[in-house]
This record gives C-alpha cells, sequence and structure tokens, in this order.
C-alpha cells in the first residue's frame, strides 16, 4: 500500500473527497481538520469499511453513499486491512490480550501432553463403546463423569478412582448401559410403590444370603464366586489337580464349583418368600409397556434386583463392570495421566512466571503514562497454556496503597484524561497484536491526544513514533488541535507532502498541503516588504512583542493597539508610522511600500480581497486580517449607536466588551447584539497571538469569519443609512 487512494461520496457529511495518499517517502500523513469539517465523518467511514458496513449520510438518508479505498495495485482495501482509532470510546476493550500472551514453545509442551493423554483415552473409550452400547466418545466420557458425580473435564480423576476400585470388583451380569439407566427405566425406579416392592425383595434376599450354606452377605456371594471360578480356570488352576475346598465341600474343577454355584442360587431365587416379591415387581412391569427390556433382564438374571435400590451406585456398578474388562488398559491411563500432572505443573508455573508482549506493552504504558492505577493478568498460565480469555485486574493507586477495582468502579473514578488513557491502553494492545501478525495494515487515528494533559500527549506522541518504527503500517493522523498537528508532524518526521489541512465548501472538501510548521513569524519578516496583507496581519504580535520588551504601555504599543482597537488615531496612522514602529520592535530592517497609505485603509482593502478568494489553503494571515476588520468595523458601529460618548472615552480596557455592554443598555435588536457577541467572542483568542498561540484562529473557518465579516458591514451600511436619513431630515 505504497499509495491508497480516497473516493467518498455522501459519507457522513462528507458529500465528496478524493484524494490520494502517497507513503512512498514516509508512512505517516496527517491531516489538521478544524472541528465540523470532516475529521469524524473520515474515520467513521474508514471504519464502515472495517466492518463490512455501507457508509451513510444520516441526514439525508436519501442520497446514494459510496466509500472506496483503492491501493496502489488496484484493489481496494478490504476490512483487514484497515483498523481506525477512534477518538474515545469509553466500553472499548481490546480482544486482543490473549495474542500478546502466546508462548509458541511453551504452548507446544502444554497441547502435547494434553494430545497425548486424549488418544489415550480415547482408544480406552472407543474400546468400551461395544461393551456399553454407546457409539460416542463423547456421550461415553459424559456419562462416566456423571456417574461419579463430575464434569468431562475432569475425565481422569474419574479414571484414578476407578482404577482403585477394579481390583476388587464384582458384578453379577453383561448389560447394555442404556438398557438400565434411561429416563424411563430410572422414572419407574423412582416411582414411590416401586421403592417399596424393591425394598421388600432385598430386604428377604439379604435374609437369604445370610442364611446361605455358602454365601456371606457382603463379602462372599454368587458374584464374587463367579469371578474367582473364572480367574482360576484361565490361569489353569484346575489343569494342574489344586482344588478349592468351601465350607468343607471339596471343588476340584471349574464346572464342580458352577454346580455349587447354580445349585445355591437356585436355592435362593426359588425361594417361595422371595418368588412372591418378584412376582409383584414383575405385575408392575408388566403394567407399562416401556419396561419389557427391563422386566426380561429381571426375569433373566434375578440377582441385578439388589442394585436398583440405589441408582447412582448403580450406574458406577455397571460402569466398572465394563472397565473392569480394561483393567490393564485403565492402569496405563493412570500412570500417564499421573506423570503428565507433574510435568504440566511444571509448565503452568513457568508460565506464571513468563515475561510476555504483554508485559512489555504495560510496562510501556506505566513508564510513559502518567495514571493512578496498574494492570494485571490473573491468570496468565491459563491464557497461554489453555488459550482462555484474560481476566484483567486493575488496582487503583490510593497515596501509595493499591486497591483491586474493577473496570466499572475505575471508570467511575478516573478523570477524563485517565479514562482516555485506559483507552489508549487498550489500543495498544490491539496494535501491537498486529505487529504481531506483521500485516501490511492502514491504520486511521481520529484526534487520539483529544483532552489529554501535556505528559500524555507527548506519550501518545512517542507512541505513534513506535508504531511508525515498526514499519508495518501506513498511518493517517487527524486531529482538530493544531498544537498536535505540528507536534506529530516534527516528532514523526512526516515531510510536508505528506502533511495536509482540510478545505470545505458548499460542494466538496480537498486536502492541501499543510503549513505553519514552523515559527511562522520568521517566514513573515522575510515577506512583509513585499505583501500588504502579511504586513498588517503583523500588528497583533508586533504589539505583542512590545508589550514584553518595552515599558508599560509604550508609544509603539499604543499606536499599534489603536489598529486594533477605534481609538481617537485610528485613522490616521500610515504606513510610515508602522515601518518605524517594526522596526523598533521587531529590530530587523523592514521597507514597507507606500508609506502615504492609511494602514485601516490597506486592512479594509485587503478584507474586501479575502472575501472574494476562493482559496484552497488554510492562511492565517487571511483569517487575521479578517478578525482585525471584523473588529474594528464593530467598534464604529457601536460606537455611532451609543448616545453617551463620554462613557466611551472612559473605557480604558477590555473596548470591545465595554462598548458592547453600552450598546445593549441602549439597543435591543436581537439579531444585532447575537452578531457583536459572536465578535467579542471570536476576536481577543484571534487578534492577540503570539508565535505559539494562534490554534484558535486556524480552528475558525474562512467561510465563518467571512459571514460575520459581511453581517457586520451589513449592519454599519444600514447604520450609516439611518444615520444619513436623520441628518436629512434635521436639515429640513
Amino acid at each position: 500500500m505504497d499509495k491508497i487512494k480516497i473516493n467518498f461520496t455522501n459519507c457522513f457529511g462528507i458529500k465528496e473527497l478524493q484524494h490520494t495518499f502517497d507513503f512512498t517517502s514516509k508512512r505517516a500523513c496527517s491531516i489538521y481538520a478544524p472541528n465540523g469539517t470532516m475529521k469524524t465523518s473520515f474515520a467513521k467511514t474508514v471504519k464502515c469499511i472495517s466492518n463490512e458496513e455501507a457508509p451513510q449520510d444520516l441526514i439525508n438518508t436519501e442520497k446514494v453513499s459510496d466509500a472506496l479505498i483503492i491501493k496502489s495495485n488496484g484493489d481496494d482495501v478490504s476490512s483487514e486491512d484497515v483498523f481506525v482509532i477512534e477518538s474515545y470510546k469509553e466500553d472499548y476493550e481490546s480482544k486482543k490480550v490473549s495474542m500478546l500472551m502466546v508462548n509458541k514453545e511453551l504452548k507446544a509442551k502444554y497441547d502435547k501432553i494434553h494430545s497425548d493423554l486424549e488418544k489415550k483415552k480415547d482408544t480406552l473409550l472407543k474400546e468400551i463403546s461395544p461393551l456399553c452400547g454407546i457409539k460416542s466418545k463423547d456421550n461415553i466420557e459424559i456419562e462416566i463423569s456423571n456417574a461419579w458425580g463430575r464434569t468431562p473435564r475432569d475425565i481422569f480423576q474419574c479414571f484414578e478412582e476407578i482404577e482403585s476400585l477394579i481390583e476388587d470388583f464384582s458384578f453379577p451380569v453383561n448389560i447394555k448401559y442404556k438398557t438400565i439407566i434411561n429416563e424411563k427405566v430410572i422414572e419407574f425406579l423412582k416411582d414411590k410403590d416401586t421403592k417399596i416392592l424393591i425394598k421388600e425383595y432385598i430386604e428377604k434376599y439379604d435374609e437369604l444370603i445370610t442364611k446361605s450354606q455358602y454365601f456371606t452377605k457382603g463379602v462372599f456371594n454368587h458374584n464374587n464366586v463367579s469371578v474367582i471360578g473364572k480367574n482360576l480356570n484361565d490361569n489353569g488352576f484346575f489343569k494342574v489337580k489344586n482344588k478349592v475346598i468351601i465350607k468343607d465341600k471339596e471343588i476340584n474343577s471349574k464346572k464342580e464349583l458352577d454346580d455349587l454355584l447354580e445349585g445355591e442360587k437356585s436355592k435362593i431365587f426359588n425361594n417361595a418368600d422371595l418368588l412372591i416379591r418378584f412376582e409383584k415387581l414383575d405385575e408392575k412391569l408388566n403394567k407399562n409397556a416401556a419396561m419389557k427390556e427391563l422386566r426380561t433382564l429381571l426375569e433373566n438374571t434375578p440377582e441385578i434386583i439388589s442394585y436398583l435400590d440405589n441408582i447412582d451406585s448403580l450406574k458406577k456398578e455397571i460402569w466398572l463392570s465394563y472397565l473392569n474388562q480394561k483393567e490393564e488398559e485403565i492402569k496405563a491411563l493412570v500412570d500417564m495421566y499421573k506423570l503428565s500432572k507433574e510435568q504440566l505443573k511444571k509448565i503452568v508455573e513457568e508460565a506464571k512466571r513468563q515475561k510476555t508482549a504483554w508485559d512489555q506493552v504495560v510496562e510501556i504504558f506505566n513508564e510513559r503514562f502518567d495514571v493512578p492505577f496498574i494492570v494485571e493478568i490473573d491468570n496468565q498460565q491459563d491464557v497461554i497454556l489453555k488459550e482462555n480469555t484474560p481476566t484483567i485486574n486493575f488496582k487503583y493507586n490510593e497515596s501509595g496503597n493499591y486497591k483491586d477495582v474493577d473496570r466499572t468502579t475505575l471508570i467511575n473514578v478516573l478523570s477524563n484524561g485517565e479514562k482516555r488513557a485506559l483507552y489508549i491502553l487498550n489500543l495498544i494492545f490491539e496494535i501491537e497484536a498486529l505487529i504481531k501478525l506483521n500485516k501490511d495494515v492502514l491504520v486511521v487515528i481520529d484526534d487520539i491526544a483529544d483532552s489529554f494533559d501535556y505528559k500524555n500527549k507527548y506519550a501518545i506522541v512517542e507512541y505513534l513514533n513506535d508504531i511508525l518504527k515498526s514499519g508495518i503500517f501506513r498511518m493517517i493522523i487527524l486531529t482538530h488541535n493544531f498544537d498536535f498537528y505540528r507536534t506529530v508532524i516534527n516528532r514523526l518526521g512526516i515531510p510536508r507532502n505528506n502533511s495536509f489541512m482540510v478545505h470545505k465548501n458548499d460542494n466538496n472538501i480537498k486536502l492541501v498541503q499543510g503549513g505553519y510548521l514552523k515559527n511562522i513569524f520568521n517566514v513573515w519578516k522575510d515577506e512583509i516588504n513585499s505583501k500588504d496583507r502579511i504586513m498588517i496581519a503583523s500588528i497583533p504580535f508586533v504589539r505583542n512583542l512590545s508589550e514584553y520588551l518595552e515599558v508599560k504601555n509604550s508609544p509603539n504599543f499604543l499606536k499599534l493597539t489603536s489598529l486594533l482597537h477605534i481609538k481617537d488615531g485610528t485613522n490616521n496612522i500610515t504606513v510610515a508610522d508602522l515601518e518605524s514602529i517594526y522596526n523598533e520592535v521587531w529590530r530587523v530592517p523592514k521597507k514597507l511600500n507606500a508609506k502615504s497609505r492609511k494602514v485601516v485603509s490597506v486592512l479594509f482593502e485587503e478584507a474586501e480581497k479575502v472575501v472574494q478568494e476562493d482559496t484552497e489553503r488554510i492562511n492565517l494571515e487571511n483569517k487575521i486580517v479578517l478578525s482585525m476588520a471584523i473588529r474594528l468595523l464593530a467598534e464604529e458601529f457601536m460606537m455611532t449607536r451609543i448616545s453617551e460618548k463620554e462613557k466611551i472615552k472612559n473605557i480604558t480596557r477590555n473596548q470591545t466588551c465595554e462598548l458592547l455592554k453600552l450598546y445593549k443598555e441602549e439597543n435591543n435588536d436581537i439579531s444585532q447584539i447575537k452578531v457583536l457577541e459572536e465578535v467579542n467572542l471570536m476576536t481577543p483568542e484571534n487578534i492577540h497571538i503570539n508565535s505559539f498561540m494562534y490554534e484558535p484562529i486556524l480552528d475558525l473557518s474562512d467561510s465563518y469569519l467571512k459571514k460575520l465579516y459581511s453581517n457586520i458591514k451589513e449592519m454599519q451600511s444600514v447604520a450609516y443609512e439611518e444615520s444619513a436619513l436623520h441628518k436629512n431630515e434635521d436639515g429640513e
């Protein structure tokens, strides 16, 4: 984007703006745009492009709006190619903080450990799937964690507990999980009558187990015997002529053990009283068609009924029945998890200690900006390793003591300048994140330094210079503050052909080459001999010099004051008089032209020329000449309308203001008073200037001054006509 061409039509008050920005020699441009010309409208339009939204004219909604920014290669600038820094946005929070906290090496280690764990876990869940009848690994994970009262994120803790239970586990039957753990079955088991029937069945069952010749409740039941028989047989116990003795009964084979088991089970489950209880339960099952699968299960394996009184325990028992078949895999997974926990702990501790790009941003901010708060990240390790959203904590400095405050509270106690500083911090996060992406981006900056004190204002300029030095961005810096405009140009080394001022008329806006980047009066002193306008515009400056360098109310000071206010000798001062004063006060020889001319006549001649000109430049001398002419016309007008001339003679200071007070005492024309009040408000700042403080007059548009000049001139013309009419009437 060495060059970009903008073409805006009917965009938020911009009727038409076409301009090509050339970043070949410098990656920054600065635009001085007095309030009301186009600054915020320009930023809003670019923001629309950034947000992929259509710009509009909010007043004339029927007009077609269009906004194009075209790169030097002919491509349109896309939303990703621009970043707009608005003047201020209180609720703005950077979404890019986490990007500044990236540590790829640590993250890679962390992810590798988790990836290996996840793969091993997924393999286990895949092997469990045919046993439990649940296809989805995620659903298996959810069901296991729910059974142990946890969430899926704690699945490895579940496996730790499961590993400790598997070795001593026994369960009477292999069933599919959803056969018994589903919404309808659980609803049935929670039914009050069902619970009573199950309780009665279990009580009788426990009684029979207690009376059993071979079984012992909770220690040695049919489940245990079945598991023992399988383990002995699998390990070749009976093949080598080993035997088992159970209550004096000798068992020499698995078949004998199975026969003993089945015989004892038959005695228990065929007990008349237990069968009666089963039939009652079976009767209730028959009434519910949805319980058909459960009924079949209980009919074939009645021993499972003893588990139905505690659903939570039943869930665990069923899962243990599956996982018991994968004992080695469970142990291997838990061993890996325990080792990984130690490794992860070390990585997390290292992540906490890491100095990230985020820390560097905060250090830069704290060093350069004067604010009563500091910023911290509470969850740095989670942001680095888990890509969690950063939790930003604010500490407010109260006489050296830092107190934790939330963002809302902080906003409420900060001054406007401090709020803007917080906003700037978030913008710095955004910019630094873009720097990490190393993407060529056009950054449009809308009056970023507004409402700052000088220390923070220069901190912003310093950071803008950092952005420029990154060599990544192109910047367009807009401001209505002329001092900031000059500072940015000088500090960032922006050349004159990249500095612009806004010229606005009724039809379009143009960006013209900027001026007044150095001390304007050093330029004027070399042109004053040949240019009447500069000769006139220098009067306020030389008057200030006289005030500083000469005795109070020196003759030179008083004579120059007579050119800024209507005095007895105002109309008699010649160019020769002015030359003499300039040579004496400015101390640089001047040879002004046509010395016999009256200075006031030259002033009004130049004012008329300015009104007729349609210059595209923001011209300081034009504004000063108009301001001087406006005030002299206004004072002359008021003097003609004030009847008590002695009161006028008694005015010693603040002449325009005092004349207005006297005028109001005798005149009540609201429209005229309004014009005169504008003159009174505008002219002091615009005429009493020095080499450092001429920003106020530059902020006023030419059209405003020209209109005010025309209004006051028309008022004076009417006054002259009325005065002439009265004289004629008196003569008659």
